[in-house]
């Protein structure tokens, strides 16, 4: 079966007003999304939102039973967690500003063959989001992306084999100027 929106964003949703209503600091803006969340589903068709819940449950996305006061209650297993997560990521965009402060934002990395395909994962997906590469597992981005760098690393699993450099001289900058367009 293949992710719908409404379905990826229902798990989405399940997954963000669980954990704002469980956290005790947060409580009213947690009661604020509960309310936000049930007045966008409530112009939904019920069968609409069955149907999405019982997909994310023959997934194992999710768990529903009822509870004794006949409540369904839905918890996210760790499979929808993971994809939670990827959908995330895949909506992830680096920044880009109107002026260029002069800094590039440089991705180094050497991952054992061992961990090939999250090497190959996460270089694509530096690739998709804008990287250029400058030479064999280095990697240039001419706005901020440590976070975004530091997510996609502990995501891959590979944040050990992962540095992330700023600098403000790199060889031959006319080239790489003009590769980002600056």
């Amino acid at each position: 079966m293949t992710n719908t929106p409404f379905t990826e964003k229902l798990l989405k949703d399940i997954a963000m007003v669980g954990i704002v209503l469980l956290s005790g600091k947060h409580l009213s803006s947690g009661l604020r999304a509960a309310r936000k969340w049930k007045r966008e589903y409530e112009n939904k068709k019920r069968e609409d939102i069955t149907k999405a819940l019982r997909n994310l449950s023959h997934r194992k996305l999710l768990t529903l039973q009822y509870t004794d006061n006949g409540d369904l209650k839905a918890t996210i297993t760790s499979k929808g967690k993971q994809t939670i997560r990827r959908i995330d990521l895949d909506a992830m965009m680096l920044p880009r500003s109107d002026k260029w402060d002069g800094t590039w934002h440089v991705v180094i990395f050497d991952v054992p063959n061992k961990k090939s395909k999250n090497r190959s994962a996460f270089t694509q997906h530096i690739k998709n989001m804008g990287f250029q590469l400058m030479q064999k597992s280095v990697w240039a981005y001419p706005y901020k992306c440590h976070e975004e760098i530091m997510i996609l690393r502990k995501f891959y699993e590979i944040e050990k084999h992962v540095i992330y450099i700023e600098t403000k001289f790199v060889e031959d900058e006319p080239v790489w100027k003009s590769k980002f367009g600056l």
